[in-house]
């Protein structure tokens, strides 16, 4: 089969081994693949995957070459033993790893049903960056109904999901911010709503976010940003506000204040699913896969796909999502 493949940071398609499904796995006819941030690292070999309480470097857990991509949308082709619930020409979505190739292999436990309504190139841009919004809000965040949501970065995969399930959820206030004014717009063309949308240079910027939450502050931050902005999300952070830090795209170093970190007994969580057992990402999937998938097919939820590339061109597709010129999702399409 055809399958993207990156080797020193240049990006080619191979011709591999069909992978045939284990226990407790499915195989999936890939129809469509999402491209995620986190794909860079892999491409570049700076994704660090290690379990070590120290800081593993890049040496000791990068090689190559490398498959990547981490979402799909297609048919299930496949099963392997002790799987129920999923049967072949079942239409799904999926966390899955080296998503850019014809077939994939994953745990069964990591699929749910593509909703009717919903193309497979819309599809493949659902389950990273929605499960990674619902994780960060949900389970790491503890949002409850009628708290305050702040999502940084809007214009990317997560951001549009947080926002949307954000009110999903039952936030009071969804506050958007973005470095770039014409993304809010871009946002707003595009049909997803804030309370309120701010360009995070604005010199109000405090001001109008305490205004917005009267008062209270930000009880959950969806951060994906990172450095540039934690000492103004530290200012507009509730007494026992959480800060969820789904992604470091503005860099990986930051001066914190912890006298305010501590009169303020506020949360600095890290969201990732690199150190996570499979069993805990499945249940994490899990959490996640109802609220989604009832979500779409009430119509509450939406994708937008900025782009789609074949897989010829996988490598352009990357340069494009990194440009910063995107507003949500590319998408590469396989059959």
């Amino acid at each position: 089969m055809k399958a993207a493949v990156a080797e020193d940071g240049t990006i080619r398609i191979d011709d591999v081994a069909v992978p045939e499904p284990g226990a407790g796995e499915v195989q999936i006819k890939v129809a469509a693949a999402g491209l995620n941030a986190a794909d860079k690292g892999l491409i570049t070999g700076h994704y660090i995957r290690g379990t070590s309480i120290t800081k593993p470097t890049a040496s000791e857990t990068a090689t190559g070459p490398i498959r990547f991509g981490m979402e799909v949308s297609g048919v299930v082709s496949a099963v392997g033993a002790d799987v129920s619930g999923s049967a072949v020409g079942d239409e799904v979505m999926a966390r899955a790893n080296g998503a850019f190739a014809e077939y994939v292999v994953t745990p069964a436990a990591d699929i749910f049903a593509k909703p009717a309504g919903l193309s497979f190139t819309d599809a493949a841009a659902v389950p990273v960056t929605f499960i990674t919004a619902h994780d960060a809000l949900s389970t790491l965040g503890g949002l409850q109904e009628g708290q305050h949501v702040l999502v940084n970065a809007v214009s990317s995969g997560v951001g549009v999901a947080a926002l949307q399930l954000a009110k999903l959820l039952g936030a009071a206030t969804i506050v958007g911010t973005a470095r770039n004014r014409d993304r809010l717009a871009d946002l707003a063309e595009h049909g997803i709503a804030t309370d309120l949308a701010l360009d995070t240079a604005d010199p109000q910027f405090i001001d109008k976010v305490l205004d917005a939450t009267d008062g209270h502050g930000i009880d959950v931050i969806v951060d994906s940003v990172g450095s540039p902005e934690w000492a103004q999300h530290l200012q507009v952070l509730a007494i026992g506000g959480r800060l969820v830090s789904v992604g470091r795209s503005g860099g990986t170093s930051a001066d914190v204040d912890l006298d305010e970190v501590a009169r303020k007994r506020v949360s600095l969580i890290g969201a990732t699913f690199r150190t996570r057992s499979r069993e805990e990402t499945s249940a994490v999937v899990r959490r996640a896969a109802d609220v989604i998938v009832d979500g779409f097919a009430a119509g509450n939820l939406k994708v937008i796909v900025d782009r789609v590339f074949p897989l010829e061109d996988v490598a352009q597709a990357e340069s494009w999502m990194t440009s910063g010129k995107r507003i949500g999702k590319v998408v590469v399409e396989l059959s």
